[in-house]
């Protein structure tokens, strides 16, 4: 997913201005990708239109690329040519292989998470995936800016992920059964049914939910790889989450079902599993200024003309400035803001 900026949605829609009518965006299209306007949405005014065209693209980054090429060739004088091109660039920035080196995902700056870039690596290049790892932290602390790096990570090495956020629900739909039926969707498991749960506890409705559902991943062939995560999990209204949850990760310490990593973002107390061994939690904490000045190095060596060491380090010092104004996690959105915008003063974002 191409995930664009306010300014990069403008630009397309500027350079798609440039077409005469609606017949001209329909053949820049098929000559791009092989698509016409009837492939990708229904017939509507013109503004419309663009704006589907420009959802579409956000959710097929190749067809993106290859429009926002076939723009940049044909409207060469348009104003947004540049804000195209850079779009361009980002999208075809050289993917990270390795999960330690990772700074930037789509537009978001990764800083920190040492312990779940290690355990990524482990998974990923060394071929040893933990089968339950979870982030904690307080609320506003970033725990959702992990999946994030776990989608980039699952997308670069091929593995199928599912994420499930909590809070994507209003409170009465925040129940176990619309959990567990997003999972069995996005995850395409088969043959599940749901458990009798009448006149039990949350604790064991949890239990017998997470059985049934571990038996089924069991049966996903051998070599398919898959990871879960779990979002928000401190904020559930059903009783019987935490329980389900907790009984799925204990299903995975113990071998049930393979080649299935669970991520629970949002890890407390609620979770003391039976093999506490087999799981790598990450505590979200404050920024160091080494992980910050990393950062920022990381970033300006991106850049197709870097800022000098003396300027790098101006730079360096309003962040580092930001952290010290602000307790965290408060400080943590003027720190990106800071990122982000070094990211696009050397043209990266």
């Amino acid at each position: 997913m191409a995930k664009f900026t306010k300014p990069e949605t403008t630009a397309l829609q500027g350079m798609f201005a440039s077409c005469l009518d609606v017949d001209a965006i329909d053949e820049l299209l098929l000559t791009a990708i092989g698509l016409a306007l009837e492939d990708i949405t229904a017939p509507a005014a013109r503004p419309l239109l663009v704006a589907k065209c420009i959802r579409f693209l956000e959710k097929n980054e190749t067809h993106c690329i290859d429009v926002a090429k076939e723009l940049c060739l044909r409207f060469p004088d348009n104003e947004h040519l540049d804000a195209v091109k850079l779009l361009l660039k980002r999208l075809q920035r050289v993917v990270v292989v390795d999960p330690r080196d990772i700074i930037l995902v789509d537009i978001k700056v990764m800083v920190n998470r040492s312990q779940l870039r290690n355990v990524l690596y482990e998974n990923v290049v060394l071929g040893h995936p933990r089968p339950v790892v979870g982030v904690s932290g307080v609320r506003q602390s970033g725990r959702t800016h992990s999946w994030h790096m776990i989608r980039q990570v699952a997308n670069t090495h091929g593995i199928d992920r599912v994420w499930l956020d909590l809070t994507a629900w209003p409170d009465q739909d925040r129940r176990l059964e619309k959990l567990v039926q997003g999972l069995v969707e996005q995850a395409n498991i088969t043959g599940f049914e749901a458990p009798s749960s009448v006149g039990v506890t949350p604790e064991i409705k949890g239990q017998r939910y997470a059985r049934a559902i571990a038996e089924r991943l069991a049966l996903r062939p051998a070599g398919e790889r898959l990871w879960l995560v779990f979002d928000s999990v401190d904020r559930p209204i059903d009783p019987s989450i935490v329980p389900f949850l907790r009984a799925l990760c204990d299903a995975a310490c113990d071998s049930v079902f393979q080649g299935c990593t669970i991520f629970i973002l949002g890890w407390g107390p609620d979770f003391a599993l039976t093999k506490p061994a087999l799981v790598e939690v990450e505590q979200l904490s404050d920024f160091l200024p080494i992980e910050l000045k990393t950062a920022a190095e990381q970033i300006n060596g991106l850049g197709d003309n870097p800022l000098d060491p003396d300027t790098l380090q101006q730079r360096v010092d309003a962040i580092h400035a930001a952290v010290q104004d602000g307790a965290w996690p408060n400080s943590i959105p003027e720190v990106e803001r800071l990122l982000i915008s070094l990211s696009r003063e050397l043209r990266v974002l």
